[in-house]
């Protein structure tokens, strides 16, 4: 659970393109 909730913090913090392309790319 850690490791999901890590990552999504990062993301709401900091959002690069590239980053969002992975997470879309994993989530889908």
């Amino acid at each position: 659970t850690q490791l999901n909730e890590r990552p999504r913090k990062i993301l709401k913090y900091k959002t690069p393109s590239h980053m969002i392309e992975k997470g879309v790319a994993m989530i889908s």
